[in-house]
């Protein structure tokens, strides 16, 4: 079978006929932590064949992702660091072809080579019965997204650390809401106080000053009272004395 080797840095498609029993494969370099996406299409059926789809890395053949009988749809794998050296052969018996000796678009490398991790992506197509033509054969589509990475762990944790953050200053937005509601409260709690010791004060002092009031206006009338209450002693006194001396004077003269 046969290697396409691509190093990818924007997206690209390959499509092509797998016939019964040709594995084809797809060399791409991966940072470490980063997640691959892509795409597959097969269609066309010459003969009874299926294809499998099998993404894994290269240096440990560790099998990153793994779907039999494909169709149509998408994948995605996480790209770990390897354990031992990032260092990784090329596949055994596997004949490794130029993407330019096959015509094949292709793009510089973006990335250095300590950081990143050769991932291959291989597509195989087997019979289904021991009647099956070895002539089947079936048009295969694959498309990969460019630099295949979509958000890196370092960015996920950092990401779920940005949500932590952000749920606290959430939480402390919330708290100091409520807190500014309470201050509000106690404010208007504090003027409502305000006003009705000021509306107090008014009418005690408006009552200080009816009740002096009245005090005088009540103590004038029993003065007027004992002094009309007195006149009555003293003016009937000065009247008989009156008449007792124009009596005497009369019969005086007479």
């Amino acid at each position: 079978f046969y290697v396409f080797l691509l190093v990818l840095s924007r997206s690209h498609a390959l499509s092509f006929y797998l016939f019964n029993g040709e594995q084809r494969c797809l060399l791409a370099m991966l940072p470490i932590h980063s997640t691959g996406i892509g795409e597959y299409s097969v269609s066309g059926s010459y003969g009874v064949m299926h294809v499998n789809l099998q993404v894994f890395r290269v240096v440990d053949e560790q099998v990153l992702f793994h779907q039999e009988r494909i169709t149509t749809g998408t994948f995605s794998f996480d790209v770990d660091e390897p354990p031992g050296s990032l260092a990784s052969p090329s596949p055994r018996n596997v004949q490794v072809v130029e993407a330019s000796a096959l015509g094949l678009r292709h793009a510089p490398l973006t990335t250095s080579f300590d950081q990143d991790v050769k991932i291959s992506l291989c597509v195989k197509g087997y019979r289904t019965g021991a009647s099956a033509s070895t002539a089947a054969k079936r048009f295969v589509s694959v498309e990969l997204e460019g630099h295949l990475i979509t958000n890196t762990k370092n960015s996920l944790r950092e990401g779920e650390r940005l949500d932590k953050v952000g749920e606290g200053l959430a939480r402390i937005e919330d708290e100091l809401a409520q807190l500014v509601i309470q201050i509000d409260r106690a404010n208007s709690r504090a003027n409502h106080l305000r006003e009705l010791g000021e509306r107090t004060k008014h009418r005690i002092v408006w009552t200080s000053i009816l009740a002096f009031v009245v005090l005088i206006v009540t103590g004038l009338l029993q003065v007027l009272h004992l002094k009309k209450y007195f006149q009555k002693f003293t003016n009937p006194r000065r009247s008989s004395r009156n008449s007792g001396f124009s009596f005497k004077n009369r019969y005086a003269y007479a």
